[in-house]
């Protein structure tokens, strides 16, 4: 630019009236959306790298301080508790008194929105800390004239380190990097599925390859149909490739569940081990099964409230060993934060955290959901039926349908011999492309699927 040109701008010079770029409003939506959801927050900006100095306002930033030494604390978060640890420490005064703190928690009515403040009050530091590296380059031009490659040399570095501190967040990547890894993904093939784990469920490892880390899904089932031996034969398939697992599970204890797999894996009816009318030979046959698991590959919880901050506690301490997998049954059984909020609310927020959590820790979550009950259940679904949760099926990475034609009360004939029930599994949205209809046979004495109708494969 012509020097001439460069006099006629008013504003290429900083002006010490000029306010520095900053959000209040976004830091105040931070530690209110902290207040609301603590553990959820907390998380987040730890796994982000959010310091008390990317705060502009220095009361927003000892009050951040103060919560974020108490999460890691792992001490309970509230309006009190928050108070009391700053007054113990003779801040609260400094950080506008209790009232403050209070108007805080009142501040925003929901966390849901954390990560867009975040990235705004990331994105006002960057330019603060860009005008502050600037300002004292130009002083020093004027200064230190005969320094100019030292000059150039000094502002490349601080700019490379805003870039790698701060400017951008652990989970994005510059175009090269993505280019990068996409190009050794396409030379790994699918060996083994580096990037996620199979199944074992023939027709959904060959159109969908197994489970992919980062990718959430969304199997949408009717009653009746084996949602839970699905998953639970996933589970069993991935322990014994040595992957760690997690299972959430509401509909049925733990116990239950670990006895319903050992039944599997025994080749043993579970009814008739649950009445106790098999033989002692399958007892024990299931006693062996039951020796043969792995409790650190296998984990099972059942919380009695299970909430979106509950299933992050839990994810993030199992983390530390590694998992494979995350399963969720059922994803209705997820209860709201606010106990004021209605069912399709509390349902919306726990599907965001959940997608939140799979592309935080970069893991397949498999997520089950009831669908909403038909007249005619013969007839095909789509995902619009998934019961209070629409969020659930635009969060997926994939939404598949499982459903039946065949009456679950005919499968039994007069001499008590079942036939395999006709599953259905509908792609019926993929990001990645596939969608389409795929059939397997269950087995629901023995809460096995197969590949085809017939009594051996």
């Amino acid at each position: 630019m012509p020097e001439g040109d460069l006099q006629q701008l008013t504003s290429y010079l900083p002006d010490i009236h000029r306010l520095l770029p900053a959000s209040p409003d976004a830091e105040q939506g931070l530690l209110s959306s902290f207040l609301i959801a603590p553990m959820h927050v907390g998380g987040l900006c730890d796994e982000k790298g959010l310091q008390p100095q990317h705060f502009h306002i220095p009361a927003h930033g000892t009050i951040y301080g103060a919560m974020m030494d108490m999460w890691r604390e792992r001490l309970s978060i509230d309006v009190i508790t928050l108070t009391q640890r700053l007054r113990d420490q003779n801040l609260l005064q400094n950080c506008g008194g209790p009232a403050f703190v209070t108007q805080l928690f009142t501040f925003m009515p929901t966390a849901a929105n954390a990560t867009f403040y975040l990235e705004i009050m990331r994105e006002k530091w960057t330019l603060r800390c860009l005008i502050r590296i600037c300002t004292e380059i130009a002083a020093r031009c004027y200064e230190e004239q005969d320094m100019v490659t030292e000059l150039v040399d000094t502002l490349q570095a601080e700019a490379n380190m805003i870039a790698l501190e701060d400017a951008r967040s652990p989970d994005e990547c510059s175009t090269v990097e993505v280019l990068t890894a996409a190009m050794s993904q396409a030379e790994q093939g699918l060996l083994e599925n580096s990037d996620g784990l199979t199944t074992g469920i023939e027709v959904w490892d060959t159109n969908l390859a197994g489970v992919r880390n980062g990718q959430m899904y969304a199997l949408g089932a009717r009653p009746k149909v084996g949602k839970t031996s699905l998953i639970e034969t996933m589970m069993d398939h991935q322990m014994t490739r040595g992957h760690r697992v997690l299972c959430f599970q509401r509909d049925m204890s733990t116990v239950v569940q670990l006895n319903r797999m050992a039944c599997r894996r025994a080749g043993v009816i579970y009814e008739d081990f649950f009445r106790r009318t098999c033989p002692d030979t399958d007892i024990e046959k299931v006693m062996e099964a039951l020796r043969s698991f792995d409790s650190n590959l296998l984990r099972l919880y059942s919380p009695r409230e299970m909430t979106s901050r509950t299933i992050r506690r839990i994810v993030n301490m199992e983390m530390r060993q590694g998992l494979g997998a995350i399963y969720i049954d059922v994803f209705q059984r997820i209860k709201a934060l606010n106990p004021k909020a209605g069912i399709a609310e509390g349902l919306t927020e726990a599907s965001k955290d959940l997608r939140d959590l799979c592309l935080e820790h970069n893991i397949p979550l498999i997520v089950v959901a009831h669908m909403n009950r038909e007249a005619d259940w013969t007839k095909r679904p789509n995902a619009g039926q998934f019961k209070y949760c629409d969020q659930l099926f635009g969060d997926c990475d994939v939404a598949i349908l499982m459903w039946s034609k065949d009456d679950p009360a005919k499968l039994q004939d007069r001499y008590g011999n079942w036939k395999r029930q006709e599953i259905i599994l509908t792609v019926d949205a993929n990001r990645a492309g596939y969608v389409g209809d795929e059939r397997i046979y269950f087995d629901r004495p023995h809460m096995t699927f197969y590949r085809t109708l017939q009594s051996a494969d």
